[in-house]
């Protein structure tokens, strides 16, 4: 497999970090990862999870899992990997961050 195109562990930790403080909600959590063009197979756990258990649905947990899902998933996930770190880019106010 080749690993050229793999987020770097700090990258991954920061989007890890980031990306659930930009989404206010979980629901817009799903919606994020949904627009970068994510495979509805690998949400339709976290959607479930979501409807279901709400309670236990944590942002940080599952972005943690996407980010991991599309850093294994090789070049053909290379898109998606970029679509997520332009969507963080893209974000003109990161004060909620804080």
């Amino acid at each position: 497999m080749d690993i050229s195109f793999h987020y770097p562990p700090e990258v991954l930790k920061l989007l890890t970090d980031a990306v659930p403080k930009l989404c206010k909600s979980k629901k817009d959590l799903i919606v994020f990862f949904r627009g970068a063009g994510i495979d509805r197979q690998l949400l339709s756990t976290y959607e479930t999870l979501l409807q279901n258990d709400k309670a236990n649905f944590n942002k940080y947990h599952v972005t943690r899992d996407i980010l991991i899902a599309l850093n294994e998933g090789g070049e053909k996930t290379l898109a998606h990997r970029r679509e997520v770190l332009k969507r963080v880019t893209q974000f003109e106010d990161f004060s909620i961050c804080w």
